[in-house]
């Protein structure tokens, strides 16, 4: 009788993680959702309706660069190499390895010189601009996605600058943006002194490598492209939000945290649809210029989040100016106001550079040595 009660008692638990599971699921659409929103997208297209594709692009089940293939007309292939091009070439063999699930290494095999020549020629396009590791993700998806490696060498990221600076500065805000939606679990990381390193590959990649799910890659990519450039940053909030219980359970220890916190892509992958509403609500409660005046921590008046634009010149321009040409925003803040130990610690960090960051989280002591002596 005890092994059938254990029985029907494991068949009841199996039956109920199945239906978590199922409800979890990331949405895809029927055939006929599909149609319909294929036939809405393009005609957004043909009528050049801007907003209309942002709205689509912003919901589950739709692929729109699928569609928007791009300008595939060939470019001219520049022989003049840039400084950075030795790091792709550490960087790319190790691409493609973990998604797409289904690609064969006779197809991968294929695809790792097209991948080469995207990142090389989009770095020889733009000199001024420098490779970063995480770059090769990105690029990875829109040369599947396009099939063609003209249409995916027109890629810049907003983190091509001389220095992760900029987006150091991006997830200085990430604290804060947590804390406005919860202020129990904000202040719970912040005593525990856990830093929003754990992010930096999430923003870096558009979380393309972290997860091991193409088709909710191209869910994440979908949204980021409908977004504004702050949409990353409202994506990783709502991560951590989302497994608010888990972390409060924590001990606050900073190290094991961060070791929590970097899983979270993964551990939240079959419920990401209630993550990205999540996102999207936060977007439409908290303005970026909010966020950093509640902050106090001002990104450059010439970041991509206060100067959203679509020009490819004036992109470029802003992504090769050197740190002394740039300015933080005026936010018009109080005197004595200043910006969070979490923020300093940051900067400090890129200024040694992410390697020693490493070393930092593995001994938060010498980090708050480290701080300390900068308050001295």
């Amino acid at each position: 009788m005890a092994r059938k009660h254990r029985n029907k008692k494991k068949q009841a638990s199996s039956s109920t993680a199945a239906k978590k599971r199922q409800r979890n699921k990331v949405h895809h659409p029927s055939d006929d959702e599909l149609v319909c929103k294929t036939n809405d997208l393009q005609q957004a297209i043909e009528r050049n309706d801007l907003p209309w594709l942002r709205t689509l692009g912003r919901q589950p089940g739709l692929y729109c660069y699928l569609v928007l293939n791009g300008n595939t007309h060939p470019r001219n292939t520049i022989a003049m190499k840039h400084k950075d091009e030795s790091q792709v070439a550490l960087d790319v063999p190790r691409s493609l390895s973990t998604w797409p699930k289904s690609l064969t290494g006779k197809q991968r095999k294929k695809l790792l010189p097209q991948l080469n020549h995207v990142i090389v020629q989009t770095l020889r396009r733009y000199p001024d601009l420098n490779y970063y590791q995480g770059f090769h993700d990105i690029c990875s998806v829109f040369l599947l996605v396009y099939g063609n490696q003209d249409a995916a060498s027109q890629l810049t990221s907003h983190a091509m600058a001389e220095s992760l600076e900029p987006i150091l500065r991006e997830l200085g805000l990430l604290d804060t943006l947590i804390t406005l939606e919860d202020p129990e679990l904000g202040a719970f990381l912040q005593a525990a002194g856990v830093l929003p390193f754990y992010s930096l590959s999430w923003v870096l990649t558009w979380f393309s490598h972290d997860l091991d799910d193409f088709d909710l890659i191209l869910r994440l990519f979908d949204l980021f492209l409908s977004s504004t450039p702050m949409m990353p940053l409202y994506l990783s909030a709502a991560l951590v939000l989302a497994d608010r219980t888990a972390l409060l359970q924590q001990d606050p220890d900073p190290s094991a945290l961060h070791s929590h916190l970097c899983r979270l892509p993964l551990k939240n992958q079959n419920d990401m649809d209630g993550v990205i509403a999540r996102a999207l609500a936060m977007e439409a409660r908290w303005d970026p210029r909010a966020i950093q005046s509640h902050a106090n921590v001002a990104l450059d008046h010439t970041s991509v989040i206060n100067t959203l634009t679509t020009h490819e010149e004036d992109i470029v321009a802003i992504l090769a100016l050197k740190p002394e040409e740039r300015s933080p925003l005026d936010l018009n803040l109080a005197p004595s106001s200043s910006p969070s130990s979490s923020w300093h610690m940051l900067m400090m960090m890129g200024a040694v550079g992410i390697g020693a960051a490493a070393i930092l989280l593995a001994r938060p002591d010498l980090l708050s040595q480290s701080y300390e002596r900068r308050g001295d």
